[in-house]
């Protein structure tokens, strides 16, 4: 049966993936857990598009060509190693020119596939706050109240829309209070005085969203 939504483009390479010890902080095989889930769960509504190595006329318009150079040869510093935070080896040097190809493949698909923007100033921002509290007692925060009114102008037909907030609203207090006459209570102070309760889990993004899961 037809759902009436296209398929969702994933820009992705099996060489993503890079080698990094197990203690590292950066997970080396997020890429392809990630994509092998999202194809057990939703194959029939991806479109994979492989990206293939980024030309040097792409990447002379962002990097100057003595870093792309060492990055090419496997020369670079190690101040720039430093900077990078990641063990070099010959699959991060490809990776980093696949990646630079894939970053401007999901540029072109988002601007394909119909991206929108909106201009909001801050009246019409103060304005939604008021609006969603008064109807709701949901405060927004100012990110989540342009958001709101961006997609509240767009012509939703047979769609829902989705709008993200960023932050939670303690985090503007001083500007929430002005326009509205709440008290907002700081999330974390049933925290503060609590014990640490910790879970340690593997370095494997599978295993991070079964806990997810089960925490739902």
């Amino acid at each position: 049966m037809s759902t009436g939504f296209q398929p969702l483009s994933i820009i992705y390479h099996q060489n993503y993936d890079i080698p990094v010890p197990k203690i590292h902080s950066f997970v080396g095989s997020k890429f392809s857990d990630l994509f092998h889930y999202l194809q057990k769960n939703y194959a029939s509504s991806l479109n994979v598009i492989t990206p293939s190595s980024a030309h040097l006329d792409k990447l002379k318009q962002v990097h100057q060509i003595d870093y792309i150079n060492k990055v090419e040869e496997s020369e670079l510093t190690k101040d720039y190693l430093r900077l990078i935070n990641l063990p070099w080896s010959d699959r991060l040097r490809e990776r980093s020119f696949l990646e630079t190809e894939g970053t401007l493949l999901t540029a072109k698909e988002a601007l394909k596939n119909k991206i929108h923007a909106e201009k909001v100033n801050e009246e019409e921002t103060k304005n939604q706050i008021k609006k969603t509290y008064n109807n709701s007692k949901y405060v927004l925060d100012p990110h989540g109240a342009v958001g709101l009114v961006g997609l509240s102008r767009y012509n939703l037909k047979n769609e829902i829309g989705i709008f993200l907030e960023t932050a939670h609203p303690i985090k503007f207090r001083d500007s929430i209070t002005e326009i509205l006459d709440v008290n907002i209570d700081d999330p974390l102070k049933l925290t503060k005085d609590s014990p640490n309760h910790k879970i340690a889990l593997k370095n494997n993004y599978s295993d991070l969203v079964e806990f997810v899961k089960q925490s739902q």
